[in-house]
C-alpha cells in the first residue's frame, strides 16, 4: 500500500489595537573631528533624558539603537571634472534612539517638541506597536493551525 502525503498550509489573521507610540529618532551629522562627533552623541543622549524627565518618564526610557562615527570620504575631482578619487573629509555621525510611550496624543507632542528644540539636526519618526507582542502572536498560531486542520480534513474528504 503506497501512502500519499498531502501539504496543507494554514491562515491566520487578527485585529490588534496598539498600546505605545514608538519615537523613532535619527540624527546624521558632519563633523570635523571624531572628538566633535563623540562628544555631540553624547550630548544629544544627555538632551534625551533630560527631555523625558522634563516630561516626568524615566531618562531610560531612550534607548540607542544605532550609533556609528565613521570617516567622511568626499569625491574629489581634477581641473577638468575627471574624477581622480575620495578624500577624507572629517567624520559622519549616524545616531538612533528608539523611545517606546505610552499612547498620550499630548506627551508624544511635548516631548517631539523638546526633541526639536534641543536636538535641531534630528529627524522623528512616530510609529505605534504593542509592548508585548507574544499573545497575540500565539493567538495568530492558533488561528493558522485551525485553519490547516480544516483544510486538511476536507483534503481527507476528497
Amino acid at each position: 500500500m503506497e501512502l500519499s502525503t498531502i501539504s496543507v498550509q494554514g491562515k491566520g489573521a487578527i485585529h490588534v489595537v496598539p498600546d505605545v507610540t514608538r519615537l523613532q529618532v535619527t540624527i546624521e551629522q558632519w563633523f570635523e573631528s571624531y572628538d566633535q562627533a563623540y562628544a555631540k552623541a553624547k550630548e544629544n543622549s544627555g538632551w534625551m533624558v533630560k527631555i523625558l524627565e522634563y516630561n516626568k518618564k524615566a531618562g531610560n526610557l531612550a534607548k540607542t539603537i544605532n550609533l556609528n562615527i565613521e570617516d567622511h570620504l568626499q569625491n574629489e575631482y581634477d581641473d577638468n571634472g575627471k574624477y581622480i578619487g575620495q578624500i577624507k573629509n572629517g567624520f559622519m555621525l549616524e545616531q538612533g534612539i528608539k523611545i517606546d510611550l505610552p499612547i498620550n496624543n499630548i506627551l508624544v507632542n511635548n516631548i517631539v517638541k523638546g526633541i526639536g528644540k534641543f536636538i535641531p539636526s534630528a529627524q522623528i519618526n512616530i510609529g505605534y506597536t504593542l509592548q508585548d507582542e507574544r499573545p497575540s502572536q500565539m493567538k495568530m498560531l492558533a488561528r493558522a493551525v485551525s485553519d490547516a486542520k480544516e483544510k486538511a480534513a476536507i483534503s481527507r474528504g476528497l
